[in-house]
């Protein structure tokens, strides 16, 4: 092969050959190729801890805006199938719109924003007009309502107060009928009942500040007469029972106890009026002083009231009430134990309301069982008595699970305070009440079956409950191995994700990070079609939650992953240590297998383009370059995001150069760094490996989608120029010579002035040559002296050039002494065919022919005088001696 060196070092024969003169006359500019030519292994292919760019040495900014050429040329060779390369969403084929197109638009918008604005203001007045009337209308509907309402109350309280006033009258006429003066006396204080309760509304209504309690003493003195002297009244029940909330609402909580307690045990109780003070017990200070250290946070009287030297017996043991159908028998028990409970100041307080509440629960469908289970509970709970606590919040959420299941609607409301305070009593540790930790744990007990059901469908939610004790008082290891303990036990219980959540917040507040992560590990496998989602398709919020923090576990186990394998990369390559090396990339294989997972689970994810970018780094840097170049395509043809847009496409290009080092290394592929020698001027392309023109196909994707303003690592022009060289050093240079061109003209002089266009000049030069193209290098030559290319940015005008300066025929020449040789070059080869012009059909040997014709004089004197004028004008150059 003939060398840019040695092309340029040939010199014209017209003595010895002229034809050759004629056909390889021109030197061949020296090329002076990038230091990173397109497609050729990087310097440092193969060493582990070396980043191989595929950028050239010379930096170009040019954006040739699209293919070169429209390739039309058809040859032999199938055209590389980069030069196809399209895309749409930066290019548009079709012609701009014509100014009247661009008129008519404008004149659109602007009768649309006419539209827009007078609608906005149709539709406010229509608004405002609409809300005027409505409030209008409301106004008056108010005012007629308000004067009816008034109207109507009016004659209430006249029809009220004469209804009074006849009762009364009624009574004072007669107070001794069996038959009728005890109803009359009933409906009178039901009448001033009412009276004084509105009363008492209206005043709150009219002052400034709430006023304390009603008054309804007419009521309660009404009902105490009509029981003393009526107490075989068949409706004395009621009477009893108004008389004690009449008293409530007063505030006489004690006289109210004792009014329901002659409803309730009227073989024990009778009620008279105000009650004097006992004389029988003393009364010891109300001793609240354990309250703060209770674990409840409430005043615990039951096990820490002083001792008194009377024995507790329940006062209500064999209690009967005032008539053997008397209503209202239920809630009057619960409002004595709701007294006993909150206001009784007298020893055994809490036994008597646990005996108060246990009369209600003899009937399991009472509409107050469930609430006077929960009371009994917490009076235990008051009283220290845990283990009785934990029966009977376990028998109310038995009963309220059993009445879910029964009439399918919820049982309690309570049902979930009960779990919460068996989980509070099982994680008190003084049960003995000795301001010691007793030697028996809360895990302990919580498993004893004597103390709770372990069988029962709600048993691990006390568990879970007992684990979030010890979670708020912040005894993290205990929560810990509660937890873990119920999960063995109850792995696909629906409260299963919600556990291991709070099991790695745990491990979070203990700062234990490696068993965090083994925790969202397991979170991450609980989700859609594991077998835990499977056992529990009822519970869809449950699932929910599991699928949200799945995720994000899902996405922290691959983040993770990522990160320890980039920082293993980079201390291997700081260290040089192979083996740390090889660690990384089984990380990152481990990262990427994560990534696949959350995509191929959650593949509409606000987050998977953000992860199909980190899916293809990991296999990247695992050396996985033929999925990472699919996965980063991938990620640079999303229409989701732009945001990695610029990185995806250059690692596309990345990741093939890395196959194509690795196919030259094992001598798979050759890659073509000269290009191909011109058979009678002219080049025969040469098929090029499909995996180069991939490199190629991902240089071009990159400059159809990646615009200037985006090309962060200024990679456009390198790109541009290495794909370019391709097309010449394979052979197809129509295709380059327009490339080759463009970048000329762009890096010629001025900001963007550069090697890139030098070379770019000097390749289009070496093609003419070969071409044996004469006016080419001639116009070539020309434009490069008449632009004054100084092929750098510091815009300095090159001086004209002479023989002297310019020894043609060596190498390494600058452009302007090539371009002045060519010059040179081409007016002795015009000279040298118009003398062969002349001489016609004649012998070449027969230099001096014998018959000369008037026309060959002319044609030989004008040749003569090109000969002349190119020797005076070049004295000095190699050809004027011949």
């Amino acid at each position: 092969m003939i060398t840019a060196s040695q092309r340029a070092s040939r010199t014209f024969s017209l003595l010895a050959s002229v034809s050759l003169l004629a056909s390889v006359g021109l030197a061949l500019a020296p090329r002076a190729a990038s230091a990173q030519d397109a497609g050729a292994p990087g310097a440092d292919a193969g060493v582990p801890w070396s980043s191989v760019t595929d950028a050239g040495a010379a930096p170009s900014t040019a954006d040739s805006g699209g293919p070169a050429a429209p390739w039309a040329q058809a040859t032999d060779v199938p055209l590389p199938s980069f030069l196809d390369t399209t895309d749409r969403r930066i290019h548009d084929d079709r012609p701009p719109p014509s100014p009247e197109q661009v008129a008519a638009l404008r004149e659109m918008e602007a009768e649309a924003g006419r539209f827009t604005k007078a609608g906005g203001s149709y539709r406010g007045a229509i608004d405002s007009i609409l809300r005027r009337e409505y409030q209008r209308q409301r106004r008056e509907r108010e005012q007629g309502y308000a004067r009816q309402i008034r109207e109507e109350e009016r004659l209430q309280t006249e029809a009220r107060n004469d209804a009074i006033a006849r009762f009364e009258r009624f009574v004072r006429a007669y107070p001794n009928d069996p038959t009728y003066t005890p109803d009359a006396m009933f409906r009178l204080g039901e009448l001033y009942y009412e009276r004084d309760a509105i009363a008492f509304q209206d005043a709150q209504e009219d002052a400034a500040a709430a006023l304390g309690h009603p008054d309804f003493s007419a009521t309660i003195g009404m009902y105490r007469d009509l029981v003393a002297r009526f107490p075989g009244y068949r409706r004395a029940d009621g009477v009893y029972y108004l008389i004690g909330y009449c008293l409530g609402e007063m505030g006489e909580l004690e006289e109210a106890n004792s009014a329901w307690l002659n409803l309730v045990c009227a073989n024990h109780f009778h009620y008279t009026g105000p009650a004097a003070p006992p004389t029988d017990i003393e009364e010891p200070p109300l001793d609240t002083s354990l309250a703060a250290s209770h674990p409840s946070g409430s005043i615990d009287l039951g096990g820490t009231a002083p001792v008194v030297p009377d024995v507790y017996v329940d006062p209500y043991l064999d209690c009967t009430p005032v008539q053997p159908d008397a209503e209202f028998v239920s809630e009057t028990w619960l409002r004595i134990g709701e007294y006993h409970f909150d206001y009784d100041p007298l020893p055994h307080f809490l036994e008597r309301a646990i005996s108060a509440y246990n009369h209600v629960l003899v009937d399991p469908t009472d509409h107050n069982y469930n609430l006077a289970l929960y009371k009994v509970a917490w009076a235990y709970y008051r009283a220290s008595n845990y283990p009785e606590a934990i029966h009977h919040f376990s028998m109310l959420v038995d009963w309220s699970d059993n009445e879910r299941e029964r009439t399918g609607r919820a049982g309690s409301e309570l049902r979930a305070e009960a779990i919460q305070y068996l989980g509070i009593t099982f994680g008190y540790d003084d049960w003995d009440e000795d301001g010691m930790p007793d030697p028996i744990t809360g895990i302990q007990r919580v498993q004893d079956p004597s103390l709770m059901p372990q069988d029962r469908p709600w048993t691990p939610e006390v568990y879970f409950q007992l684990g979030q004790t010890y979670f708020d008082e912040a005894h993290y290891d205990l929560a810990i191995q509660v937890w873990q303990m119920a999960l063995e036990r109850w792995p696909l219980n629906f409260r299963a994700g919600e556990i291991r959540m709070q099991i790695s917040r745990a491990y979070g507040r203990l700062n234990d990070i490696a068993h965090q992560t083994q925790t969202e590990d397991q979170i991450a496998a609980m989700g859609q079609g594991s077998d835990w989602w499977n056992a529990n398709m009822e519970h869809a919020r449950e699932q929910t939650a599991v699928e949200e923090r799945a995720q994000t576990a899902l996405i922290n186990q691959a983040l993770r992953l990522h990160q320890r394998a980039t920082h293993d990369r980079q201390q291997a390559v700081q260290e040089r240590d192979a083996a740390l090396l090889a660690q990384a990339v089984t990380e990152y294989n481990d990262a990427a297998d994560a990534y696949r997972t959350f995509i191929a689970r959650y593949p509409n994810s606000p987050d998977s383009y953000t992860l199909e970018y980190n899916l293809a780094d990991a296999l990247f840097w695992s050396e996985q370059y033929e999925d990472a170049a699919v996965a980063y395509a991938a990620v640079r043809d999303s229409n989701l995001d732009d945001q990695y847009l610029s990185e995806a496409a250059r690692r596309v290009v990345e990741s093939l150069k890395r196959l194509l080092d690795a196919s030259v290394a094992r001598h798979e592929v050759e890659v073509r760094t000269e290009p191909p020698e011109p058979v009678n001027g002219v080049v025969q392309p040469i098929e090029m490996p499909q995996l180069v023109q991939r490199v190629a196909q991902a240089r071009e994707v990159y400059l159809a989608r990646v615009d200037e303003a985006h090309d962060s690592e200024h990679v456009r022009g390198d790109y541009e120029y290495n794909n370019t060289l391709l097309l010449y050093y394979y052979g197809y240079w129509d295709q380059a010579r327009e490339r080759f061109r463009q970048l000329y003209l762009d890096h010629c002089t001025g900001p963007l002035g550069s090697q890139v266009g030098q070379v770019a000049w000097q390749n289009l030069y070496n093609m003419a040559v070969a071409a044996n193209d004469t006016a080419e290098v001639s116009r070539l030559s020309h434009d490069v002296l008449d632009r004054a290319c100084t092929f750098s940015p510091d815009g300095t005008a090159p001086q004209a050039v002479s023989d002297a300066e310019c020894a043609c025929g060596s190498p390494d020449l600058p452009p302007r002494c090539i371009a002045h040789c060519g010059i040179t070059d081409t007016e002795f080869v015009a000279a040298n065919n118009l003398y062969l012009q002349c001489r016609g059909d004649t012998a070449e040997a027969d230099l001096c022919p014998r018959t000369v014709t008037p026309a060959q004089v002319t044609c030989y004197e004008q040749a003569a005088t090109m000969f002349v004028t190119a020797v005076n004008a070049h004295p000095n150059h190699d050809h004027a001696p011949q």
